[in-house]
């Protein structure tokens, strides 16, 4: 693997971002409601390694006569911890 080094007066960031990788994931599960699954994507948010979080698909169901929210997130993980 070849890094291109870019011109001279890259700053440090910049050296960062290149070497930058970001890896993809996708969450399927169950919540008790919609407030439950919104406190879950927040929390993810404040994660340092998460790079972005999206809510693909949520959906209504019932299991045994109790009521779920079936949902599909997409999840970008960062190998760059964002700053506080």
């Amino acid at each position: 693997i070849v890094i291109p080094e870019g011109s001279a007066n890259n700053n440090a960031q910049q050296k960062e971002e290149t070497w930058k990788i970001e890896t993809q994931m996708t969450i399927q599960g169950q919540s008790m409601d919609h407030a439950a699954l919104s406190e879950f994507v927040l929390n993810l948010t404040r994660q340092k390694q998460i790079e972005d979080v999206r809510v693909v698909r949520t959906r209504l169901t019932e299991i045994n006569r109790i009521k779920l929210v079936d949902f599909t997130l997409d999840i970008v993980v960062s190998s760059l911890q964002r700053k506080a």
